[in-house]
Parts: C-alpha cells; structure tokens; sequence
C-alpha cells in the first residue's frame, strides 16, 4: 500500500520515492487561467489585462492618507490643483464617489492629465487637474432629444446646446455630494460653431470662446489627439486649437471598464443629425443624436 509522502511525491512499499509533478502541465494550467482571465474581464469591460484597457492606478485617499488627514480627499486634491502641486500624483490615480442619486451608484474618478488647458483662454486659464472616470454613468443619455447636432442662435456650439450638456450639469452635477460640487473649475476652450440663421447645417462654420461647463464629454481629439469622424476644420491648427489628447487615453488605451457606447462633444462631419462617441471596444463611431442607447462619461476639471 502506497503512502503519501510530500505534496508531490509518494513513496511505495518498497521505500521508493516518485516525483509526480509535472512542469509543463502546470505551465500550460496556468497559461490557460490566464487566458480564462483575460477573456472574463473583457468581456465584463473591467479588465487590466487586455492592453487596450485604460490602466487603474492606486487609490489617492488611501496613498496619501497622512497628508488628507481629516480633510475630504476631493478638497484635498483641488487645492492640490489650485496650487500646481502634483508631487507624487500619477495618471491613471483616482477618488471613489458615491453619488446621491437615489442608488448610491460608486464612481471612481482617475487623474487624466495635469494643467491640460492652463495658461489657455480668452480669461486666462489657472492650474488644473483633469479627472475622466474608469466607467460610465450606469443610464442612457441622448445627445440630443431632437436628432439635431447644431448649434442654435443662443449656444452656437453643438456642445453647450446639447441635452447631453443640459443633463452634465444639471442632472449628473446634482447627483454629486457637496464637496465635489465645490471642487469643480469651468475653463473656457475654443470650440467649433455650427450655425446659421438660414436652416441647419452639415459641418462647422467657426469658433469661439467657450465656457466648457463643470461637467463635459471628451473630444475626438481629447480621446485619439486626432479628427475621427467629427468635421474636418475641427483640428487643433483651426478652429479647436485648445483641444489636446488626454494623457490617460496614450498608447491607444482608450477602453473603459464599461460593456458601454458613450458619448463625446464632437459631432459628425457631414450630417445635421449624428453626433461621435467611443463605443465599448474603443473606436470611435456615430449614430443619431436622439439614439437611446448610448451613455455619457461626465469628466471634469478640478483646481
């Protein structure tokens, strides 16, 4: 009768030991779990694994716990902002939030760039830092209830006369708690114009000065540091020269931890009626304003 002797290894009647491990089977275990990994974290939009996945670094609450002290982080980091002081701080960071939106729904918000729009503006902008969050908001949003992606006499920008823009900073703002609220810093950026008194357009006619909101979407431009499928004259060189790609989409990391279409600002070229987002894969698409089926990604500028 056989005894057990070590882990891998028995030894007989007789007193002989056997090694029963095997190396390359084990090799090969672990490959496949790898893989078995690798393919339920895509397919649950949570992966770090896939390459094109945006990275989530630490936690700031929790790394810089001794200097928050008993100040709320999200204060913290403003003043942080406000000051230009980013020692230590890293893209890709973030701060937890739970939102007051009667599901208590948790967000955590990662550091996308550093004094992305400082220094730019027709009012001077001050420091900044810029957070995008790992994962959708968890509703649909339409871009715009009417199908429409121009401007209008009021808010020449597709932007600022969006429902997107109205639900940002209505609706999603309010869901904030209060220090949040406070931490949020409105930067004015040149933006493309769609507009005319004669009736609906198919593609940009100029630019102005904006004040981009406390709560936006990303660019094309601010996702690939490129015009995808928005209008040809929205380039950093002409009319969007304050649009720049957002460190934490580098590398062609532009993949979410959301199974989830999303919508930016930018809108199609040659339509009066698409508007551009980033589907769950990370292309860039389009489809109609009024599309039900599609969610927002509120960003934020904080300093």
């Amino acid at each position: 009768m056989a005894t057990t002797y070590e882990l891998n290894e028995f030894i007989d009647d007789e007193g002989n030991i056997y090694d029963f491990s095997d190396d390359e089977a084990r090799r090969i275990a672990s490959s496949a779990l790898d893989l078995a990994e690798e393919t339920r974290l895509a397919a649950n939009g949570i992966g770090e694994i896939c390459e094109d996945y945006v990275w989530l670094g630490e936690n700031i609450a929790t790394k810089f716990a001794e200097e928050i002290g008993s100040t709320d982080p999200i204060t913290w980091l403003k003043q942080r902002a406000a000051d230009g002081d980013f020692d230590g701080l890293e893209i890709g960071m973030y701060l937890p939030v739970t939102l007051n939106d009667g599901k208590n729904t948790q967000m955590k918000y990662q550091i996308a760039g550093f004094d992305q729009y400082y220094g730019v503006g027709d009012t001077v902008n001050g420091h900044m830092i810029t957070l995008v969050p790992a994962i959708v908001y968890p509703e649909n949003v339409k871009f715009n209830a009417t199908n429409d992606n121009n401007g209008s006499a009021e808010e020449t920008t597709p932007w600022r006369n969006s429902d997107l823009f109205e639900w940002m900073n209505t609706t999603f703002y309010n869901y904030l708690p209060a220090a949040w609220k406070s931490a949020l810093k409105d930067i004015r950026v040149y933006q493309a114009i769609r507009y005319s008194e004669s009736g609906k357009l198919t593609d940009d006619n100029g630019g102005a000065w904006i004040s981009l909101g406390k709560v936006w979407a990303p660019s094309e431009i601010e996702v690939w540091g490129s015009v995808r499928l928005s209008s040809p004259h929205n380039k950093p060189t002409l009319i969007a020269c304050t649009d720049r790609k957002l460190p934490i989409f580098e590398n062609g990391r532009t993949v979410i931890r959301s199974r989830a279409y999303w919508w930016g600002r930018s809108v199609a070229a040659g339509s009066s009626t698409y508007a551009c987002g980033v589907s769950y894969y990370g292309g860039s698409y389009y489809t109609a304003a009024s599309y039900a089926s599609v969610r927002a990604l509120p960003c934020f500028h904080i300093g």
